[in-house]
């Protein structure tokens, strides 16, 4: 393994690209600065860090981060609270 810096091009260029930390293991990046990273989906090799992670802890990772997700976007308000700007006017 290596460890270095790593410049935006080298995200922009990668197949693949995830972010990994202890609570949940592996995150796929598809996009950086709004640039498509390789297929614009996760890569095999995130497919498989996620399939290991997810039989090591029991659970499907990528099935609980996409129902988190969809429960958070139902949960953004639509109102803006008075007295406050609305974005873009």
């Amino acid at each position: 393994m290596v460890e270095e810096d790593l410049q935006p091009y080298d995200l922009y260029t990668a197949d693949e690209v995830f972010l990994s930390s202890t609570s949940p293991c592996v995150v796929p990046a598809t996009r950086v600065d709004k640039r498509q990273v390789g297929e614009g989906e996760p890569g095999a090799i995130t497919r498989q860090l996620l399939a290991e992670s997810s039989k090591t802890v029991g659970v499907d990772i990528g099935q609980q981060a996409r129902r988190f997700a969809e429960t958070a976007a139902a949960e953004v308000p639509t109102h803006h609270p008075p007295g406050r700007a609305r974005p873009g006017g």
